[in-house]
């Protein structure tokens, strides 16, 4: 058995998070996307885009009931009592009876008709013999239709209207309809004779989602749940405002999950909010999905062919996953951090404004944060025996800050270090009593034995490339990501003495174990002898035969952590032998890896958003055989191609394969091979077309291979 990040499966996912655990082995399922659900029949798009209706009496093993084959790519969905609205890509809303979910019936149709045109917004809501639907022209404001659907066999087109505002939400509730406009809210009565303007809500924020319930408004936005008495539907009254990751609002009991979509990584927050006055986050984490069905207790979603199940009821159950990012974030920063000591040291910031947060981790599983400080832009922090320093700005002047922390609850600046020399400072490192610092060409070295007097002892030319500084016993190591790798002796400390140069390609880390150097490239990681660091020997380079994008790599005694960024996973290697590194585990997750650290039995993942996460290296055993590793091997001659291309793949084994097209919007265009296919090459064209024989346009397309346990996604470029 082997040790894993986090429970595996046949999809393997390591997902960030407290108070949210796997429970369960994935099952195969061949939903693609969740639209709604009602009891225990849910309704999404199978993965070729076909409206299935599944039943979810087992929770976790969705069971299809029957298919509406007339209805494909939907929108979205909405179940009303004994029928299903369902919303498709060209604006049309298909009205089902689903009374015998295993004969569906479409009973109406409603042709939107002249509205359809070049529409970039869907919004619609269904709700007590009212059908609201928002839709925007492109070029033109919003516009609002309304529908009687009281007989849903008949619906009358009641209603239209143009909305001003930028349209995100709407909500139907007790014969109102409210509209989001991001600061407003637009209340209409709604009547069988359609709608009326009521009254305008202001809000204090640029709100993103809307939900009412039980006379609760809660809204959100980029940082925060909002909470108001809705009592007075004309002036809600705040109740209290919670940071968390905002985005759409799915309410299920006294239990809200939130989350929103940003870079193909979707942070949620799950927020009790049992008492309206009080909401409580008692979890978060972040999924490769924004499609999601919770219950009072479970979170499901279907991720990539599986449909994978989250249990958060339990905040304190052993094992977990702890995601110690805070709730208070810059969306638009950069995180990175560091483990030294006791301590994590996470910088995050923006161009104008950078904070340095610390947590204790006297607790390795459970960081605790004590302090952190708003400061000008800042590169670079570190502690060393108790004392923090960072890099920042002071009157004009490039400037290290040095705080005693040994006190929690006190931190004491004790000294500020200026210098114009330093106006452009990269990265910071310790040796002995000195403090090295790096700044365009140059290497600063400061004195430090006396912290309240640092003292500047050198300041040396011609000591670039130095974006990056690592100090290994008496080997400096100074690179950026284009210009190479020097290595040099500290044997006299003041004195760094050139031994080597080495130009492996586009590096994005370094790391040393023992006397070996590890260099992690785009396309592989370099492991060098470095006994004699004048003379570094090339012992092996890793690589992987389907493609990669290597980020950061993390020692661990006789093991090697490495994160590829092509395929979102997490390797671990053997290299005990540097010269024969082997391939022990491979974990997915949902997201590039920028940062790791670890300390005792828990490794730390930071993405780059200031998100850092906790895992538990032993939190659950795997068996190997249900490690994922996509070895296929496959590619495309010619790549730019006009009007046809062919696509090769080489199988490690026999088994039932599908090779389909998708646009770069992640719809399926084609399936060009779906059967059992012997191990080997095979060769398959494709000319361009998708299933209705329609000619594509010019544009990056992807093609999907899976076959058994492997998978693999290429990119291709269509140029006509």
């Amino acid at each position: 058995m082997g040790r894993a990040l986090i429970t595996v499966s046949l999809v393997v996912l390591c997902i960030g998070l407290y108070g949210a655990i796997y429970i369960s082995d994935a099952t195969p399922t061949d939903m693609d996307k969740i639209l709604t659900w009602d009891g225990d029949l849910l309704a999404g798009n199978r993965q070729d885009g076909v409206l299935t209706l599944y039943s979810i009496a087992d929770k976790q093993n969705p069971v299809v009931i029957s298919t509406v084959p007339e209805i494909v790519d939907c929108d979205s969905a909405v179940i009303d009592g004994e029928y299903l609205y369902a919303l498709d890509m060209s604006g049309q809303i298909s009205i089902v009876n689903i009374q015998n979910p295993e004969i569906p019936e479409i009973v109406q149709v409603i042709d939107i008709g002249e509205h359809s045109y070049a529409v970039s917004l869907f919004l619609f809501e269904v709700h007590n013999g009212h059908l609201c639907y928002v839709y925007r022209p492109s070029g033109y404001s919003p516009r609002w239709l309304s529908w009687d659907v009281s007989d849903p066999t008949q619906p009358l087109l009641n209603g239209f209207s143009v909305i001003s505002g930028d349209t995100k939400a709407i909500a139907l509730y007790n014969n109102m309809a409210y509209v989001l406009e991001g600061y407003t809210i637009s209340a209409y009565n709604m009547s069988q004779q359609g709608l009326s303007y009521s009254h305008t809500i202001g809000l204090d924020y640029n709100t993103i989602d809307l939900f009412i319930a039980n006379d609760i408004l809660y809204t959100s936005c980029g940082g925060s749940l909002t909470t108001f008495d809705f009592s007075s539907n004309e002036n809600p009254v705040e109740l209290m405002q919670i940071s968390v990751y905002g985005g759409t609002i799915h309410l299920v009991d006294d239990m809200i999950v939130i989350g929103r979509f940003n870079n193909n990584i979707i942070p949620y927050s799950i927020v009790n909010v049992e008492d309206s006055t009080n909401p409580q986050v008692i979890g978060s984490f972040v999924g490769p999905t924004k499609q999601c069905f919770l219950d009072r207790e479970n979170i499901f979603m279907p991720i990539e062919g599986y449909w994978t199940c989250f249990d958060y009821s339990d905040p304190q159950t052993d094992g977990l996953i702890r995601d110690i990012g805070g709730l208070t974030t810059f969306p638009e920063s950069n995180c990175t951090f560091k483990v030294m000591e006791d301590y994590l040291i996470a910088i995050y910031g923006n161009s104008t404004l950078g904070r340095v947060r610390i947590f204790s981790l006297e607790d390795p599983s459970n960081p605790t944060s004590i302090r952190e400080l708003n400061v000008y832009p800042i590169t670079d922090a570190l502690i060393d025996n108790d004392h923090l320093f960072y890099t920042s700005y002071y009157d004009g002047e490039g400037a290290i800050f040095i705080y005693d922390v040994s006190n929690h609850s006190n931190f004491v600046n004790i000294a500020t270090y200026c210098n114009s020399f330093f106006n452009n400072m990269k990265e910071l490192a310790i040796h002995g009593d000195y403090l090295y610092c790096t700044h365009d060409d140059k290497l600063g070295i400061i004195f430090i034995n006396n912290l309240d007097n640092p003292l500047l002892h050198s300041h040396l030319d011609n000591f670039g490339p130095n974006d990056h500084i690592l100090i290994d016993d008496d080997t400096m190591l100074l690179w950026n990501e284009n210009d190479g790798l020097n290595i040099f002796s500290l044997t006299n400390v003041v004195i760094p003495v050139f031994q080597a140069s080495l130009q492996p390609g586009t590096i994005n880390d370094v790391a040393i174990s023992g006397t070996t150097l590890i260099v992690v490239c785009d396309s592989h990681v370099d492991l060098y002898d470095v006994n004699d660091p004048a003379n570094p020997i090339l012992l092996s380079s890793i690589t992987m035969n389907n493609g990669c994008n290597f980020g950061t790599c993390l020692p661990d005694g006789d093991k090697l952590i490495i994160a590829d960024n092509l395929w979102y996973r997490i390797l671990t290697y053997d290299i005990s032998n540097p010269q024969e590194p082997v391939l022990e585990e491979s974990y997915r997750w949902s997201r590039p890896t920028h940062t790791m650290q670890k300390k005792d039995d828990c490794l730390y993942v930071c993405s780059g958003y200031p998100i850092i996460d906790v895992f538990s290296l032993s939190a659950v055993d795997t068996d190997p055989q249900d490690i994922v590793r996509p070895d296929i091997s496959a590619g495309n001659f010619p790549n730019p191609f006009n009007p046809s291309t062919t696509i090769w793949m080489d199988l490690p084994q026999e088994g039932h394969t599908e090779l389909t097209i998708y646009n770069i919007k992640g719809q399926r265009v084609r399936t060009l091979v779906n059967e059992r296919l012997e191990a080997g090459n095979h060769q398959i064209a494709w000319d361009g077309m998708d299933d209705t024989d329609t000619s594509m346009p010019s544009g990056i397309y992807l093609y999907r291979i899976r076959c058994n346990k492997h998978d693999i996604t290429n990119k291709m470029i269509l140029m006509k």
